[in-house]
């Protein structure tokens, strides 16, 4: 009797393993929750115990010489010690797979029961009285009302302590002419001395400007207060510590620096409500015309038109790539092959006036689509600058339709952003596309 029950066990134990099976395949690949891995969980746990228990019901049978069983008539006999026959319950095939199928139900249920926490989370709002533990970079475009800075003391060169390395990117060509390929060293301070001291420089030069950067973002968050723990300083630039003790003027006798006042009642944001009463909704079909037609009865889209032939233009570095250029805008989906032709013959057009053909000379330097910032931070774009053989800056600006001398002052703005960035002689045009013509402002 105690055998058959053990054999009833193993087969509730067979059916619930293919209930875990479907339910460990739902909660890995399609749908992971608390719910589904509770269920994983009582399963694993109900198919360890039917395991254990048909083991010790086979031991029982062992023990008392259940002869009705094969497995104990070909392995055992009335005369064994108990030891042995307990014992020889895993001394067989079938026994020590019975074993190892417990032990692994077991292993089953203890690794479930582990991770039963290990998935919670702890979700803060903006509004709980806690700390926030964020990165630096994790904290850009984000606000507080207090930050706390406990170490305040990263490099300003590039860190390349407890082995950590740096590369930087070299060209070759100043070890040997014949090799004009970029190359990868280790960045260390004895580059200073060697042939790539320039390029050492460079990047020493982006590492200050990147860590001064994090610095600058650090203490940019606070609303109402900053705590910052920094290092004592020596006097030397080395690390962030030493800016900010230059900067406040800060002795080294000096322990702690403090300059104003901490709000205790910080303003909290206005949540008052205010309901509408009616939202006025008109069609926009009822109130806008849209004018697709010139005046002679010509269809075009002026906008569209315009930046298609900004975008071809913007692709052709100079005339002897002007093919190049209209076939990259074609990949690209700029313009059609129907349109191929005519923006071909357009800008053949351009580069066979002599005053538009020498701004893209293949001798000179050229930049397509600059970007420059202004002292105001705003951003502009320069369709085209070319640096010629005197050393003298040219801005070209494309402009479709007819002359406008409204534009006039775009282009001497960007001569006067210019002007700040490059002591040189700067220049500016419009070539007005369609008519073939280029105007010096």
């Amino acid at each position: 009797m105690v055998a058959e029950l053990g054999f009833i066990l193993l087969i509730f134990a067979f059916v619930l393993s293919a209930i875990h099976l479907f339910f460990s395949t739902r909660v890995c690949f399609i749908n992971f929750s608390e719910d589904n891995f509770s269920i994983l969980r009582k399963i694993n746990f109900s198919i360890c115990l039917l395991l254990i228990i048909s083991f010790l019901f086979l031991i029982i049978s062992y023990v008392l010489s259940d002869f009705s069983v094969l497995n104990i008539y070909n392995n055992s006999h009335t005369n064994k010690p108990l030891l042995y026959k307990v014992s020889g319950t895993w001394g067989n095939h079938e026994g020590s797979l019975l074993m190892w199928l417990a032990f692994l139900g077991g292993y089953g249920f203890f690794l479930t029961l582990y991770t039963k926490n290990n998935n919670k989370k702890l979700n803060i709002s903006a509004n709980a009285d806690a700390i926030q533990l964020i990165t630096i970079h994790k904290s850009k475009g984000l606000e507080f009302d207090h930050v706390i800075i406990p170490f305040f003391d990263w490099s300003l060169d590039n860190d390349t302590r407890g082995g950590k390395e740096k590369l930087m990117w070299v060209n070759l060509s100043k070890f040997d002419s014949k090799y004009n390929i970029p190359y990868p060293i280790k960045y260390k301070s004895s580059d200073q001395k060697s042939l790539f001291r320039d390029d050492y420089a460079n990047e020493k030069n982006k590492a200050y400007e990147d860590n001064i950067n994090l610095m600058y973002v650090s203490m940019t968050r606070p609303k109402y207060s900053l705590f910052i723990n920094a290092e004592n300083t020596n006097g030397k630039l080395k690390n962030v510590s030493d800016i900010l003790a230059k900067s406040i003027e800060l002795s080294t006798n000096k322990k702690i620096y403090k300059r104003g006042q901490i709000s205790k009642n910080p303003s909290k944001a206005i949540n008052d409500k205010f309901m509408l009463k009616s939202i006025p909704s008109f069609s926009w079909r009822d109130r806008i015309m849209v004018r697709m037609t010139s005046e002679s009865g010509i269809e075009f889209d002026n906008y569209k038109r315009g930046k298609k032939i900004h975008d071809v233009l913007s692709l052709i570095y100079n005339n002897e790539e002007v093919d190049i250029g209209i076939e990259k805008a074609q990949e690209k989906n700029i313009i059609s092959i129907d349109e191929i032709n005519s923006i071909k013959k357009m800008v053949e057009k351009l580069m066979s006036n002599k005053e538009i053909k020498d701004f893209f000379n293949p001798h000179y330097k050229s930049y397509n689509e600059v970007e420059i910032l202004d002292r105001n931070g705003d951003v502009f774009r320069i369709d085209r600058i070319v640096q010629t053989n005197d050393n003298s800056l040219h801005i070209l600006d494309y402009k479709t339709g007819k002359i406008d001398k409204n534009y006039n002052d775009q282009v001497k703005n960007y001569k006067t952003i210019l002007s700040e960035i490059f002591p040189k002689n700067i220049h500016g045009y419009i070539i007005y596309v369609d008519l073939n013509k280029i105007v010096s402002i």
